[in-house]
């Protein structure tokens, strides 16, 4: 015995001739939002703020050289 009974036709969302099932719809649904999430929500960032890498090759404070 399984968590979900699967032994039932299964349901199925419909606009016009587009048919798809409730358990691939909350999956797309998921997917867009993670993905959207991943888009709006900020990096973490390192040590160095605001510095690019070039900036960071040229800043002599950081290899000890004078």
């Amino acid at each position: 015995m399984g968590l979900i009974n699967l032994n039932h036709p299964a349901h199925f969302i419909g606009i016009g001739n587009f048919n798809l099932s409730a358990g691939n719809f909350i999956i797309v649904v998921t997917m867009f939002a993670l993905f959207f999430l991943a888009i709006f929500l900020p990096f973490p960032h390192g040590k160095n703020k605001g510095k690019s890498k070039s900036a960071q090759k040229h800043d002599h404070t950081l290899g000890g050289h004078q």
